[in-house]
Order: C-alpha cells, then structure tokens, then sequence
C-alpha cells in the first residue's frame, strides 16, 4: 500500500492523508466498494480514530483520501493506520493486510 511520505505536525488539518489500496502490489479496484474508513491507534494500542469515513479518489486506481480533524493530530507521536473496505456484499477487506502502516505526528513548535 503506497502512502503518503513524511508526517504531519501536531495540531495540523492539511495535507490530507491519501493511500493507494493494494493486495499483492497492485490496486484495489473500489468502483463496488460500499465505504472506505480508517482507524488509527497510539502505542499503546489505544483508538485515537475509529472508522472515520474516507472519500474514494479514484475508484479503479484504488485511491483514497482521509480529512483530518483538529482532534486527530492534537497529540503528537507515532501511531498504526489501516482502512477498512466494505464490499457491496457487506464483506471486509482490512489494508494494509499484513502490518499497519505508520502515523508520525510531529510536535509543533508554537
């Protein structure tokens, strides 16, 4: 799963966070996605975002693009990421699918 390089700084809202889905290094056709979400925890394990909805870039290329909120990087550290597709079957698909991807939020110096 590509995402984006680097971090984002505590307290920030741009840029958005964008992620190409794939299995087996190729993209994840979304065009019968239902929903695309993303979790992120501390590390402690603890949710610091539970399932917040995601907007479906491009479909075909398996591209989509989270909105942060003011509350999601007012804490700065490092944390784990994953989307979670729903199928129009209802079925799961959890990506990345054999580790998370990591979450850098830097502390502000203001």
């Amino acid at each position: 799963m590509a995402i984006p390089q680097g971090s984002i700084k505590q307290g920030d809202t741009r840029p958005l966070l964008y992620g190409t889905l794939t299995a087996g290094g190729v993209p994840i056709d979304l065009t019968t996605a239902s929903t695309v979400k993303f979790t992120m925890t501390n590390a402690a394990g603890s949710v610091v975002i539970s399932l917040a909805a995601c907007v479906i870039v491009s479909a075909a290329a398996g591209i989509v693009s989270y909105a942060w909120q003011s509350a999601d990087t007012a804490t700065a550290g490092e944390f784990q990421g994953e989307f979670k597709i729903t199928w129009a079957d209802s079925s799961i698909q959890r990506v990345p699918n054999r580790t998370n991807f990591q979450v850098i939020i830097t502390p502000n110096l203001a």
